[in-house]
């Protein structure tokens, strides 16, 4: 069996201030660079797939307090401009809440390098959720509901695409691991060129063989 290592393992170090909220919620964005082999290591699928059509859409994630009014009257919570509560806390009067912008990407599969589950198919459509969108979902509150403005690190992956994800390359490689129900990109920038499928295939061999 290939070697797959949890991601929990592999530790973020998070720093929070208590800052003013008019700046961007994320002070500085670090990241941990990984190479080919850990994130190899790392991936519970390693697919080659094509970009699907709407090939990103955005998931909009309501951060509205548990007690407010809208919750009562709209279904998904009210998350539209102005986000404002419509009887807002004395303490909050005219506080703004923008929902959180998750980015989902979809892919058709048109081979399978690796799975930890073999009723997965080649021609399959799956959605794809961001890198560290539970994180990025928990700063976007963390700002926008206590005012905190936070650092984080994120493991990220050099890809010799260089973002070509989002534009030229229709046909790549990507890892992702699953939970909740999501496929989610095992980091930032966790796909690669298929030129490179020969290698990869290679180190998958011998993970397994370990």
């Amino acid at each position: 069996m290939m070697k797959i290592i949890s991601y929990a393992k592999h530790s973020i170090v998070i720093a929070a201030i208590l800052l003013s909220t008019e700046d961007a919620y994320m002070t500085q964005i670090n990241f941990q660079n990984i190479p080919l082999e850990q994130l190899v290591k790392m991936s519970e699928y390693v697919l080659i797939v094509n970009k699907g059509k709407p090939f990103i859409v955005e998931e909009k994630i309501s951060i509205l307090p548990g007690d407010s009014n809208f919750l009562d009257n709209n279904n998904p919570p009210y998350y539209e401009p102005p986000y404002h509560d419509r009887e807002p806390a004395k303490d909050q009067k005219n506080k703004n809440y923008p929902p959180y912008g998750r980015q989902l990407f979809r892919f058709q599969i048109t081979e399978i390098l690796f799975s930890s589950n073999p009723e997965l198919a080649v021609n399959a459509e799956i959605v794809v959720s961001e890198a560290h969108g539970d994180r990025k979902l928990r700063l976007h509150k963390a700002f926008y509901l206590e005012g905190a403005r936070i650092s984080p690190i994120y493991v990220s992956y050099e890809s010799s695409l260089n973002h070509a994800i989002y534009g030229g390359a229709d046909k790549v490689i990507i890892f992702l691991s699953h939970h909740d129900d999501r496929f989610y990109f095992i980091c930032e920038n966790a796909y690669e060129s298929v030129r490179k499928r020969k290698k990869i295939i290679k180190l998958i061999n011998d993970l397994k063989a370990r």
